[in-house]
């Protein structure tokens, strides 16, 4: 059986508005600086590398236009989904008395994460101008080892503080019952 969580209308805090402008920033810069490398690139790109850091994949420079496509897709996604956290998937069980410190904690994870899908698509744009521009000695493995642990660290960190505020909150419940 599905738990119906409670629906609780937050308002984000003056920290967590700061970070969306961060990401809302991230997302602007980005398409302005794809735009304006766009008109300088050479009509063929590299488009993949290998995890030697080799081209192996030539394509137009209008495929360029996919890495902000796909990122603006899932900044858009999570800041509509972000509206709605009493529908996530939580480690955790909901209760009334953890439901606002739950939502606050997850709805905080979208906003990061909104921010870190934005920075590992510029790191990708930043090392296909690089590669344009000669610049060849990239590790990719450790690239893409570092924007996995950009996406992957929010998360483990933020399950883990979802954990340890239901903790405290049983512990003071118990607490408070005595």
């Amino acid at each position: 059986m599905i738990q119906k969580l409670p629906k609780i209308e937050l308002k984000l805090s003056k920290f967590d508005l700061f970070l969306e402008i961060i990401g809302w920033v991230l997302f602007v810069v980005f398409w302005i600086w794809i735009i304006l490398e766009y008109f300088n690139l050479p009509e063929t790109i590299p488009t993949h590398f290998n995890f030697q850091g080799e081209i192996d994949s030539y394509g137009s420079k209008s495929s360029l236009f996919l890495l902000p496509a796909f990122s603006t897709f899932i900044f858009i996604a999570l800041s509509w989904i972000n509206r709605y956290p009493h529908i996530f998937n939580y480690p955790v069980k909901i209760t009334e008395e953890n439901a606002e410190t739950q939502y606050r904690i997850a709805t905080r994870l979208m906003i990061i994460m909104k921010i870190t899908v934005q920075t590992s698509f510029m790191l990708i744009f930043f090392i296909v101008i690089q590669s344009i521009n000669g610049v060849e000695n990239y590790n990719i493995l450790l690239i893409t080892l570092l924007i996995f642990i950009i996406i992957i660290a929010p998360v483990v960190y933020f399950i883990m503080k979802m954990y340890n505020s239901a903790k405290r909150n049983k512990q003071l419940l118990i607490k408070n019952k005595y």
